[in-house]
């Protein structure tokens, strides 16, 4: 799981996209505190996890630079999914995830 080098930083941009948009809270609302993290799969047999985890967890822990969060909508229809706003990070203090 890669984690944010500044929690706070990523806590006060999900706070902010919480407040532009009450109705759609991150995972539907069921967590309090979102914990910066990066999903490398849902929905799979554990069996495909784990080969996920094998083939990633030597490049683990990275360091990326975050220039937009993407916004997408779609359904669990196959394909349905596309972006439906990109929001440029600029000026965001501590964009650097690791």
């Amino acid at each position: 799981m890669a984690r944010a080098r500044t929690r706070g930083s990523f806590r006060a941009l999900t706070a902010a996209v919480r407040r532009a948009f009450p109705d759609y809270l991150p995972y539907g609302g069921t967590h309090t505190d979102v914990v910066p993290h990066l999903t490398i799969g849902q929905d799979q047999p554990y069996r495909l996890f784990e080969s996920a985890y094998r083939a990633i967890e030597p490049s683990l822990a990275f360091t990326a630079r975050v220039s937009s969060a993407v916004l997408m909508q779609g359904s669990l229809e196959q394909g349905s999914w596309r972006v439906a706003v990109e929001l440029p990070l600029d000026g965001v203090a501590d964009p650097a995830i690791r």
